[in-house]
């Protein structure tokens, strides 16, 4: 009887730690808006393919920067696109996306990167901006 005891407590404290290990690992999604608000997952993505290229960023209407497009250079599975604003040139980088010379995009506000060297394009550019992505309601 006295065995069977101690195997009896030995299995609850297996269990017991099991349990609490799970719990540890589960964390919960929490949203930085704070409770209530929506959340929502990251995008499954194929094997072996970039994760990044499942998600897509909205941009909203008036985020900071509205510019006309002056050039648009793809270089895998980037975008450079040169263009003006207030009279002011300079590049934007930014996750593959739909733009044509003539334009009107809008970003949103980011440090430029001065004599940035794209390896890809095999080139320095002056002024690059880096931004998550583009709102061009030319091309949806």
């Amino acid at each position: 009887m006295h065995r069977f005891s101690i195997v009896a407590v030995f299995v609850a404290i297996a269990l017991i730690i099991g349990l609490d290990s799970c719990a540890k690992n589960d964390k919960p999604l929490v949203s930085p808006a704070g409770a209530g608000a929506a959340v929502t997952a990251p995008a499954a993505t194929t094997p072996g393919t970039d994760p990044h290229a499942a998600s897509t960023t909205i941009i909203p209407a008036g985020v900071g920067h509205k510019a006309s497009v002056l050039e648009v250079l793809q270089a895998g599975e980037y975008s450079y696109i040169q263009v003006q604003e207030n009279g002011k040139q300079f590049w934007v980088a930014t996750v593959q996306a739909k733009a044509s010379k003539g334009d009107v995009i809008e970003f949103a506000d980011s440090p430029l990167f001065p004599s940035f060297q794209s390896k890809a394009l095999n080139r320095t550019f002056e002024n690059l901006m880096m931004v998550d992505g583009i709102r061009n309601d030319t091309h949806p």
